[in-house]
This record gives structure tokens, C-alpha cells and sequence, in this order.
């Protein structure tokens, strides 16, 4: 963990927030280094006085009211005040918990866009902290939602370990002498007015005006480089159906290279340097025409474009404006760090275009540029909130489409009364013989046309959140179709007959569907079906054979052949439960109900019991030299069964075999005091395929004639994965008792006074004793005399829960494998241990999950192998 501090208030923050700034009073921490399409994984904190919050506009309403903190309409302006942060907010809850003793409001949220045709969804956190009756401590934090199970955690962390140490006055001065140096620095900006400002209206960013002499120019502060009519490309990307610019100069052959090096503009290894853009909204009577302003290399709705800088310093983005008008190009602006003025160079870039070579046949058109195009040249349409009950003639001239995509203009806080108008696809659509995709969205359609039947071309067919009751025969008979989406509609049943050869994945979730028809099944190329959320009474049989259905786990079992075979394909047999359970042992029962009681756990003594996990945990000591045979290791090498060769695998990805990549072995007679469910002697051995499948092998042997891990000759280069040959290291075991983590609702708190435990007051009680309570629960830790706390400390272990931000590793198990998830036990569990240097993704945990019939049975042929991250 890293700090970063100010006069007023210091925060810990993970190190994956490699970047941390102090800018105008404000903590800004980011990660670069994340991958992203629009926005960086990052967090702001800010300083400020509860009642500047109603100076906000759109928050004058409460200029006159009351806001001290001992009044109801707190929660009613911070509600407000948060509903003005983002817009496009489709889901969000808020709710109230403790920082430091002081009342904090937090809001989770999930905003989502539209972007090149695909919808883009982001993840908010909001807090406030309120400090006292007049200051608070207001935090933003935004990421894709894509990594939102990475970050969200990370996001959490820094809200409860922000320190408040001392007063506004001090913040006031901090920030006071920040504008001052920030004056000092940026005097030749013509900086009038530093408060509230924006980057673009302090900068003298001049209009684009054509040279007059026609030459073409490419200067970045001091430096005039040459540009050449060859270093320009302009063209429609064919895959991304945008208006794409690269302007690239070559880097270590000019002759202003080592004096730009020097001067912090380039980087010193590169092969070239410039600009790359993809631009949407450009086309005027076909001559690329526009303007778009960039902070951060970055547009605002409802374009979000990112303008890339290629072989500059990494630390530089672009902040200026792009103007397309008359045939050319012109970009004006400056480089410099996104929370820095220094180094700034002011950028000067004139290009021509030859619009004549454009090829506007593959550029996605707005509604709008359509109008301006040959009809024979819109291949690709995109409308965004049609305001049309019918589609227009216009639209149904463009005989040519290769896609055609309608998203009208939902609003998740009114769903009832919140859909475009458009309530008609015409017959006429069959015209389209070309077209290959076809999505509409967010629309009151209800019906569809029986000549849509007649699109013979058509791949993927996207109907999702409309009016539909019913859909035509014809359309489950298209010959290409091969992705089908029919979520989130009021369909309650589909046509018997199926014809739909090509057919891979097909969705009708969130419907009013009561079955499916026999049919679908049959569809050969099938392999993933998406069908929860309906109001199913019974399921053809023959779903059985699919792949993939996505459903959620209760109705899988209530309606599908869901009973476990076995890993052997002849069934299961009778397992006693009470073996995995910390109540079968009089000691540890003795020590849980000790150790919960006067805690909020006290109340929930019955439920806890019936599902508290008599756990073995397992830590690495020293590093293993292989001299004792057989031990229980993990990482390094195995000690195999004499004659049993390395195992391996025929690599796809390497084009070779390759050995799996050893995890652990585990010398089940020196675990038989500490448990009763694994084998009484031999060896158990864990392996991975590779850490991006995670495709897993445990092998058993009860054999004591083994051959050392010295002898055997295999190096990094042959394993599997890039992560080649752990260090290994030796283990200690004891006892434990393991606990859920309340993070979520698991399924086995069903009925029980646990049940929705995670999202009451007491779970906060819960956090604040967590690790107390694990060190009488017999977990391992440390205690630091500094804050007077006991910290765990991470382990490996044996029937143990796992922290996971979705379903568990069991129900991940049951999900894929079938069977109940109580069936389903986690066999060994192992954490990014860095004495083996194990680092599971972004520091996760894999956990090997094996049904408690298999394991009654010694056969280790099924087990599966799940990830969990942060």
C-alpha cells in the first residue's frame, strides 16, 4: 500500500494506482496502465464546505433551505447532487455507512453509453463524508464496468482509510499557494481566471485558418518538422466504419530528434511519432467537416473520441481542437501532462486531405448525414433516438445496407412511459438484400413483418428491450442467421418450426416465455443459450444437450436433468455432510460459540453453526531444497509416483506438448488429524493447463514409491505457462474455522436469519471485528502495536469460503458441472503466495472444487478449477 497526504487529510491507496496527484487541493489517483476504451480507472477527493454544494447548478433549489447536517434534507440534496455527477445513469443504490465514526453517504452506479454501435457501460462509486456540521470530504471514482470487480474493492479500501487531520483553514492555504504556483507557471497561456476553470477556455488555442501558401505543417513547440503528403493517411476504416486519420513522421531519422528527446517531447525509442484518430459525424456533401475539442486526448458526449499521441513522451496528451472544413485538417492545441503544466508544447498541425480517394461506402452514417449521401452509398445506418412512429422513405431507399442499427431513447427511472416512438418495421425491409445486421432497440415495437423472413444475408438479428409479443415463423427460418437476441421483451411464446443451420448463440432472456419449443434444441451449430429471468412451468428435453444455457442455478434444477453423474458417469453415493462442518468438532464448536458471543454474530448462533466450514489451512514456511520426499509443497516440483512420467498436453497455443504447470502437492496422512474427508495416505497433486483457461488436473496416487523432484528434468520453457516453474516452498497445517465473508447473498443463508445479512446494518459491525474474529477462529495473523489490530494473515486451505464478488467457486461448479452447490467442496484453495511467487492475475486466488460424492470415491477426474480477483 502506498499514502499520499495533504495539510488536511491523508488516504492509503493500492499501488496499482501507479499515478497520484495533488492538483488545486484535490487527491488524484489513477491507474494508466489499465486497458480501456474511454475511461481510466480513477478516484478524485476533494475538500469542501457541506453548503458550496447548493451553489452547484441545478442545486439552487436548496440555496434557501436548511442543509446543517441535523436536518432531513441532507440526504435529499446529496441524492440531487449525485444524479448531477453522470449522466446516462441506468442503475444505481445509495446508502449510509460509517467512515472513521462519521457519516458517509455512498452511491454505487452504472452509466452506460453508445458507442461505435456498441453500448459501453461504466461503473461509478460517490461519497461524502460528512466531517462535521460544515465540512465534508466528497470523493468520485469511475471505471469501465468491465473491470468494476478489480476496482470496486480497491475504490472501497481508500473511502474507509481516508484520515481527516486537520482543518478547512488548512486546505484553504494548501490550495492558495497551489493557484499561485500554478500562476507562476502558466503565464504565457494568458491564464485569467483559475478557479472553476476549464484547460480549453484558459488556453489561447488559435482558429484554423488554411495557409495561404498551401504548404502542409507540422510544428510541436519549438520544433518544425517535415511533412510530406506520404506521412498523411486518411481513409474509412473498413472495420471500424469511422473516418480514420494517421499522421506519422518518422522518428529517429529527423533531424530534431535527439533535441526533442532532450527536451522531453519524444520518447528515445520509437520508429515514428504523430497522431491517430478515428472520427464519427463527419461526412457533409462527402468532404470531411467538423470540429471537436480535446482534453486529455479525450471528446465529451456523445462522441467520446480519444485522439492517440504516437512516440511522445508517455506522460503527454493533447489538449486543443480539431477542425476538419474544405479539404483539410487542422489541429491546434498543446501537449503537456494531464495534472501538470510543464513540460507544454503548443502543436501547429495543417494537413491536406484528398477527399476525392474516400471510399464513404464503409462509413457508419448518422440519420442526419444520410440525408446527404447517395442513397447507393449508406451501407452502414446508425439512428439514435428516432423521434418516427414509421421508418422513413428515406431510409427505406438505402436498398444497399450492410447494417442498419436503431437505438431509441430509453430512461431506466421511467421504463413504463420511456420508448422511442417507432412501432413499425414495413413489410418493404425485405428490400434490404444485403443487409447482414439488423439491431433495434429501445423501441414500442410489437410485431414484426413475415418478410423479414426474406433477409437472406442476415447474421445477427439484435431486438432487445422493445414491445415484442410475438415474432413471424419466417425469422427462426433464415439461412445465415447465427446470433439471435431477444432480451428484455413481453414475448410469451415462439414458433414450433426451426430451421436455423448456422445458429450459435440466441437470447431470450428477461420475457414472458413459459417454454420452448423442441425444435430449438435441434439446431445444430448451438452451442449457448440465454434464457433466465422468464416464467418457464417446463423445458423441452432435449435442452439437456446444449452446451451452454445460461440460467439462473434453482431454476436449472427445478427444470433441466440437473442431478450430478458423477465424475465416472455411474452416479453418486451418500456423503455425511457433518465431516465438513466445524459443529461435528466439540472443541471448535466450543470455540466458535465462544468467540461470537457478544458480537452481532450472537443472535445468528444456529444459522452459523449449520454452515461454519471446519477448515484446514495451510502456509508456506521455508523453501523446499526436495530433500524430504513426499512432503506437502507448493509451488516448485512434483514428487511423482515412480514411473509415472511428467504430465502434459498438446498446446494450441505453442503448436507443441507441453507440461502442465504445477501448484501444489498435498501428503494426505499428514493431514488426517486435521480432517475427515480426503484419502487417509497417498499423494494429492494440482496442476493448471495454463492461467488464462484455468483448465485444471488433480491427480491421486496412494503409492509411497515416489521419485524425487531432483530427478526430474524439465525447465520453465517447457511448462505450459508464461509462469513457468514456481519456487517451492514447504507448508505448516492447523485447524480452522472458516467463515463466509458476507459480501453477498449466498444461497446457502436461504431461510436462515443470515439471509440478506450482507446488505444490514450488522454487517458493518461484522467488517469492524473481522479479523478479531478470525484469530479466534484459530486463523494465523500478526498484530500491529501502531493501531492496536490484529490482521489475518492469507493462507492456503481445505474446505474453506473464499471471497468472491459473484457466485462462489461451488456454485460456479454446480453452474457448469450440474448438481447442488452444498455438493460441491472447495479441495484446496490457494492465494497469490509471493514465497512461490504465485500472482493469480491481479493478485487473485484459485480454488479447486470437487463434488463430495467424487471425493467419497477417490476420483479426482472432474474437478474444476475457478478464478477469483480483485
Amino acid at each position: 500500500m502506498k499514502r499520499i497526504e495533504t495539510l488536511s487529510f491523508d488516504v492509503s491507496y493500492d499501488e496499482l494506482f501507479s499515478e497520484n496527484k495533488i492538483s488545486f487541493g484535490d487527491v488524484i489517483l489513477t491507474n494508466p496502465d489499465e486497458s480501456f476504451e474511454l475511461q481510466l480507472p480513477q478516484m478524485i477527493i476533494t475538500l469542501d464546505e457541506f453548503s458550496k454544494l447548493s451553489e452547484i447548478e441545478g442545486l439552487e433549489a436548496f440555496k434557501s433551505t436548511d442543509v446543517s447536517l441535523d436536518t432531513d434534507t441532507v440526504e435529499a440534496l446529496i441524492q440531487a447532487y449525485y444524479k448531477l455527477k453522470r449522466y446516462n445513469i441506468v442503475e444505481s443504490t445509495i446508502e449510509k455507512i460509517e467512515v472513521e465514526g462519521k457519516t458517509c453517504y455512498l452511491q454505487k452506479a452504472i452509466s452506460s453509453i453508445q458507442h461505435q454501435e456498441e453500448e459501453l457501460r461504466f461503473f461509478h462509486l460517490f461519497a461524502t463524508v460528512c466531517i462535521d456540521d460544515q465540512y465534508i470530504l466528497d470523493l468520485t471514482a469511475d471505471c469501465e464496468l468491465s473491470v468494476r470487480d478489480t476496482y470496486e474493492p480497491l475504490f472501497l479500501n481508500i473511502l474507509k482509510d481516508i484520515h481527516y487531520k486537520g482543518h478547512y483553514s488548512d486546505h484553504c492555504a494548501e490550495l492558495e499557494q497551489q493557484i499561485a504556483d500554478y500562476e507562476e507557471k502558466t503565464t504565457s497561456l494568458n491564464i485569467d481566471n483559475i478557479n472553476n476553470m476549464s484547460v480549453l477556455d484558459v488556453m489561447d488555442i488559435p482558429e484554423f485558418c488554411i495557409p495561404d501558401d498551401g504548404n502542409e505543417v507540422f510544428e510541436v513547440g519549438e520544433f518544425a518538422f517535415k511533412l510530406d503528403s506520404e506521412n498523411s493517411v486518411f481513409q474509412i476504416s473498413d472495420f471500424s466504419h469511422t473516418f480514420g486519420v494517421k499522421i506519422h513522421l518518422p522518428g529517429k531519422n529527423d533531424k530534431h530528434f535527439q533535441r526533442a528527446v532532450e527536451s522531453q517531447l519524444l520518447n528515445e525509442h520509437i520508429d515514428y511519432f504523430g497522431f491517430d484518430i478515428e472520427l464519427k459525424q463527419v461526412f457533409e456533401n462527402n468532404i470531411p467537416t467538423g470540429v471537436f475539442e480535446f482534453e486529455e486526448g479525450k471528446s465529451n458526449a456523445p462522441l467520446f473520441l480519444h485522439l492517440y499521441c504516437r512516440g511522445f513522451e508517455y506522460s503527454l496528451d493533447f489538449f486543443g481542437r480539431l477542425e476538419l472544413k474544405e479539404g483539410w485538417l487542422g489541429l491546434n492545441g498543446y501537449l503537456k501532462p494531464p495534472y501538470a503544466n510543464t513540460p507544454l508544447f503548443q502543436v501547429r498541425v495543417y494537413c491536406k486531405i484528398d477527399a476525392e480517394q474516400l471510399d464513404w461506402t464503409n462509413y457508419t452514417f448518422s440519420y442526419a448525414e444520410s440525408l446527404q449521401a447517395n442513397p447507393d452509398d449508406v451501407r452502414y445506418l446508425y439512428i439514435e433516438k428516432p423521434d418516427f412512429v414509421e421508418l422513413p422513405k428515406e431510409v427505406l431507399a438505402f436498398t444497399q445496407l450492410k447494417t442498419l442499427t436503431i437505438l431509441g431513447n430509453y430512461n431506466y427511472a421511467d421504463q413504463e412511459n420511456s420508448y422511442s416512438p417507432l412501432n413499425e418495421i414495413p413489410k418493404s425491409i425485405a428490400n434490404f438484400k444485403q443487409l447482414a445486421s439488423l439491431s433495434i432497440s429501445n423501441t414500442c415495437i410489437k410485431k414484426l413483418p413475415d418478410s423479414i423472413g426474406e433477409l437472406s444475408n442476415l447474421n445477427r438479428l439484435q431486438l432487445t428491450n422493445n414491445l415484442l409479443e410475438s415474432i413471424p415463423e419466417s425469422l427462426m427460418q433464415l439461412p445465415a442467421l447465427e446470433h439471435l437476441y431477444l432480451n428484455h421483451n413481453h414475448l410469451t411464446h415462439l414458433p414450433d418450426e426451426i430451421s436455423l443451420p448456422g445458429l450459435k448463440q440466441i437470447s431470450f432472456s428477461r420475457n414472458r416465455l413459459t417454454t420452448l419449443p423442441k425444435a430449438l434444441a435441434l439446431q445444430p451449430q448451438l452451442n449457448k443459450i440465454e434464457i433466465e429471468y422468464n416464467c418457464f412451468t417446463h423445458l423441452p428435453e432435449g435442452l439437456n444437450s446444449i452446451e451452454n444455457i445460461v440460467l439462473e442455478l434453482p431454476e436449472k434444477q427445478r427444470l433441466l436433468d440437473y442431478d450430478y453423474k458423477g465424475a465416472d458417469g455411474k452416479g453418486t453415493v451418500d456423503t455425511n455432510d457433518s465431516l465438513f462442518l466445524a459443529s461435528n468438532d466439540k472443541q471448535l464448536l466450543q470455540q466458535l460459540q465462544s468467540a461470537i458471543t457478544n458480537t452481532v454474530f450472537e443472535k445468528h448462533q444456529q444459522a452459523l453453526q449449520d454452515v461454519a466450514l471446519k477448515a484446514v489451512c495451510l502456509q508456506t514456511t521455508e523453501a523446499d531444497d526436495y530433500s524430504i520426499l513426499g512432503n506437502t509443497r507448493f509451488g516448485g516440483k512434483p514428487d511423482l509416483p515412480e514411473g509415472m512420467a511428467y504430465p502434459e498436453f498438446e498446446s494450441s497455443y505453442y503448436e507443441r506438448m507441453c507440461g502442465w504447470q504445477f501448484i501444489a502437492q498435498l501428503n494426505c496422512a499428514d493431514l488426517v488429524d486435521y480432517q475427515a474427508y480426503l484419502p487417509r495416505t497417498g499423494m494429492l497433486y494440482f496442476f493448471l493447463e495454463d492461467q488464462e483457461s484455468f483448465v485444471c488436473k488433480v491427480i491421486y496416487s496412494d503409492t509411497t514409491k515416489l521419485q524425487s523432484a531432483k530427478d526430474l528434468d524439465i525447465d520453465d520453457d517447457y511448462i505450459g505457462d508464461d509462469g513457468g516453474i514456481y519456487a517451492p516452498f514447504e507448508a505448516t497445517e492447523t485447524t480452522m474455522i472458516s467463515l463466509p465473508h458476507f459480501y453477498r447473498n449466498d444461497p446457502l443463508f436461504k431461510e436462515t436469519t443470515l439471509e440478506n445479512f450482507y446488505a444490514s446494518k450488522e454487517v458493518d459491525e461484522y467488517h469492524k471485528i473481522q479479523d478479531e474474529l478470525s484469530k479466534k477462529l484459530g486463523v494465523k495473523g500478526i498484530y500491529q502495536s501502531w493501531n492496536d489490530c490484529y490482521y489475518a494473515d492469507s493462507h492456503h486451505a481445505i474446505n474453506t469460503y473464499v471471497f468472491t464478488q459473484n457466485e462462489s467457486p461451488q456454485e460456479h461448479a454446480a453452474l457448469i458441472k450440474k448438481g447442488k452447490l452444498e455438493d460441491w467442496v472447495i479441495l484446496l484453495k490457494v492465494y497469490s503466495d509471493n514465497n512461490c511467487g504465485f500472482c493469480f492475475w491481479d493478485a487473485g486466488e484459485i480454488s479447486f472444487v470437487i463434488h463430495k460424492s467424487d471425493l467419497a470415491k477417490c476420483d479426482f477426474s472432474n474437478v474444476v478449477c475457478m478464478l477469483e480477483t480483485s
